[in-house]
C-alpha cells in the first residue's frame, strides 16, 4: 500500500497494533525565537494570500519555508531536509512524504538517512486523512531505523494549524493542542525542540 492508501490514523494503529495516547507534549520547551526573515516572510504570504490558491502553493509559501529555516539555521550539519522524495520501505509502506527531516550519513544526498521527523500537508484541511498518511510514514521511518524504540515525529499542517504527534515503542503520541503559524515563536521553538532532543 501506498502511504496515502492509509486514509486515517484508525487504519494505521490497526494494521500496525499501535495505542494511541494524548499529551500536551511540547508545553516546556525551551524558547528558541524565529529569525526575522522568516516572520517577515509568513507576514508576507498572509498579507499576499497567495498561498490560499493552491495545495503547492500552501507547501512553497508556508510549510517549507518554516521547515527550511529552523533546519539551515541550527541543524544543518546534523540532518538534511528532503522534499517530495520517494521513501519505499517495503512493499506495503512506500511513497511520496512531502518532507522529512533525516540524519545526515555517509551517502549525503544520494540517498535519505534515518528520517526523524516526518511532515505532511492536511490537504484540504483534511487532517483526518493527513494523520492516516503521516502515522504510515512515522511507522516507515521506525522500520528503516530498524528499531520501534527509535523516536519518530510527524507533523501534520494545512499551512496556518499544525499538528503534531511522535511514535516510539509502538505508542502513538499525539500532542493536544495545535499551534498557529501565526504563532511563529512557538512553531519555530517546538520544530527546534523536536530536532534538537534527537
Amino acid at each position: 500500500m501506498a502511504y496515502t492508501d492509509y486514509k486515517n490514523l484508525g487504519m494505521v494503529v490497526k494494521e500496525y497494533h499501535l495505542k494511541v495516547t494524548n499529551e500536551y507534549f511540547l508545553i516546556d520547551i525551551p524558547f528558541v525565537p524565529a529569525t526575522e526573515w522568516l516572520k517577515e516572510e509568513i507576514k508576507f504570504a498572509f498579507e499576499q494570500g497567495l498561498y490560499r490558491v493552491s495545495e503547492i502553493a500552501i507547501g512553497e509559501q508556508l510549510i517549507y519555508p518554516v521547515l527550511k529555516e529552523v533546519w539551515k539555521s541550527h541543524f544543518l550539519k546534523d540532518y538534511l531536509l528532503w522534499s517530495h522524495t520517494t521513501f519505499v520501505v517495503n512493499a506495503t509502506l512506500s511513497g511520496t512524504p512531502d518532507y522529512i527531516l533525516a540524519k545526515r550519513t555517509d551517502y549525503d544526498n544520494a540517498a535519505v538517512g534515518i528520517p526523524v521527523l516526518v511532515m505532511i500537508e492536511a490537504k484540504k484541511d483534511n487532517f483526518e486523512e493527513g494523520w492516516g498518511q503521516c502515522a504510515a510514514e512515522m511507522v516507515a521511518s521506525q522500520k528503516a531505523n530498524e528499531s520501534t524504540n527509535t523516536k519518530v515525529h510527524g507533523i501534520v499542517s494545512n499551512g496556518e494549524k499544525w499538528e503534531f504527534a511522535y511514535l516510539q515503542d509502538s505508542v502513538f503520541t499525539k500532542n493536544i493542542a495545535f499551534i498557529d503559524i501565526l504563532d511563529t515563536d512557538r512553531l519555530y521553538s517546538a520544530i527546534h525542540a523536536i530536532l534538537a532532543q534527537q
